[in-house]
């Protein structure tokens, strides 16, 4: 029976999807996802995964989506995959989908991931080299995004569809006040080229800021500077972890205006300069 839920309360986003072999330094690793959702379509080679509970081994022309608790993942060399990275949140930044091992996906479900997944791909093509989404999405022309948008949300229907036919229940989210909600909503889109104070925020959803932040805090447990902040700070991790952007252009995507503001930024919060933090995520 189909689990009601309103789509205003999801926060979702392709980060990116790719089909490519897996280079020498992926074939063993540990996956810890948090935020992110991956699933990773098997074309050629092998794939075997581990948690403290069980293991998992995938052939080709099989789906596997990996959870959110620490797993080991060990390619055949010569492995090549489909990978789809995306965000299923609530707006209050909880995932849809909690405490998830990897899940194989039964054969019968594979048809219509697979014909939803190479849409994307199709239209991704053209765009490939801008690596990650999460910061991309204003440089791809509009009537491509909205086709990206399509292709997306059709795939991410059967992957809930998955889930849910085998046993995992969405959270649902909690009635708040609308005004929160649609705060939520605009956080979650915000234009981190644009500047952010708490009085427009305010504005826009028809409140005061001091109310605004009330109401906020007591739903969420920070004001939203502090959400926008830890938003911002994501995808600041993500783009230095998952993509070559050089510093100055990444900077300016997040609203910086200039390289070493966004280092002192992200040192004042990190403990270490953006620099030094790609430079170790990328050797782990």
């Amino acid at each position: 029976m189909p689990i009601p839920l309103n789509p205003e309360r999801l926060q979702t986003q392709l980060i990116w999807a790719n089909e490519h072999q897996v280079e020498p330094e992926y074939l063993h690793q540990i996956y810890d996802q948090e935020e992110e959702s991956r699933a990773w379509w098997l074309l050629e080679g092998g794939l075997e995964l581990r948690t403290e509970t069980k293991t998992i081994s995938v052939t080709p022309g099989r789906w596997v989506f990996l959870g959110h608790s620490p797993t080991e993942v060990i390619f055949q060399p010569g492995s090549r995959i489909c990978s789809i990275n995306f965000l299923l949140l609530l707006t209050d930044g909880r995932p849809l989908f909690t405490g998830l091992a990897p899940l194989l996906v039964p054969e019968a479900f594979s048809r219509d991931l697979n014909q939803t997944a190479k849409q994307i791909l199709k239209h991704l093509i053209p765009w490939k080299n801008q690596e990650t989404l999460l910061l991309g999405r204003h440089r791809i022309h509009l009537p491509d995004n909205l086709a990206i948008e399509a292709a997306f949300y059709g795939y991410l229907r059967h992957y809930c569809d998955v889930l849910i036919r085998s046993g995992k229940t969405p959270l649902s989210s909690e009635e708040i006040d609308p005004r929160v909600q649609d705060a939520l909503q605009q956080l979650s889109r915000w234009d981190m080229q644009e500047p952010f104070s708490e009085e427009t925020l305010a504005s826009a959803v028809g409140l005061g800021p001091v109310q605004l932040r009330r109401l906020f805090e007591k739903v969420t447990g920070h004001s939203p500077f502090q959400h926008y902040d830890q938003r911002r700070m994501h995808l600041a991790t993500h783009s230095l972890k998952e993509s070559q952007l050089p510093m100055k252009e990444l900077a300016f995507d997040l609203g910086f205006s200039s390289p070493a503001h966004f280092s002192n930024w992200f040192r004042s919060r990190r403990g270490i300069p953006p620099g030094a933090y790609r430079k170790r995520t990328n050797n782990e």
